[in-house]
C-alpha cells in the first residue's frame, strides 16, 4: 500500500462533507463557506500552512450553489438524490476508515 491510498480516503471525507453541506444550501447561497468548512475538517489537517492558504483562496472563487451544481452534474435536479447519496456512501467510507485504523494504515509512508 502507499500514501496515495490514504489520500483517497481523505479526499472521500472532504467530498462527503462538502456534498452534505451543499445539499442544505439555498439556490442563491455561496458555496465557498461550505467548501472551507469541509476542507478545514478534513484535508487541511494534512496540508502545510501555504497550501491551506492557497486552497482557502481558491475556494473563495466558487460560485453560488445552483451554478456549481449545473457545472458539476449538468442539471440542478441532481440535488434531489444528493442527500440519499451522502447517506449511502457515508457508511462505506466509515467501514474503510475502520479498516485503515484496525490495520494501522493511516501512517503509511
Amino acid at each position: 500500500m502507499c500514501l496515495g491510498v490514504v489520500w483517497v480516503g481523505l479526499l472521500a471525507a472532504f467530498i462527503i462533507q462538502f456534498l452534505s453541506k451543499l445539499d442544505s444550501l439555498k439556490a442563491t447561497d455561496g458555496t465557498s463557506s461550505a467548501a472551507r468548512e469541509a476542507y478545514g475538517a478534513t484535508l487541511a489537517n494534512y496540508h502545510t500552512f501555504l497550501v491551506r492558504q492557497m486552497a482557502n483562496a481558491a475556494m473563495l472563487a466558487l460560485p453560488y450553489r445552483d451554478p456549481l451544481v449545473v457545472n458539476l452534474f449538468g442539471d440542478v435536479s441532481a440535488l434531489e438524490p444528493l442527500g440519499e447519496f451522502v447517506a449511502t456512501i457515508t457508511p462505506v467510507y466509515e467501514a474503510v476508515e475502520k479498516l485503515y485504523t484496525e490495520n494501522d494504515l493511516h501512517g503509511l509512508p
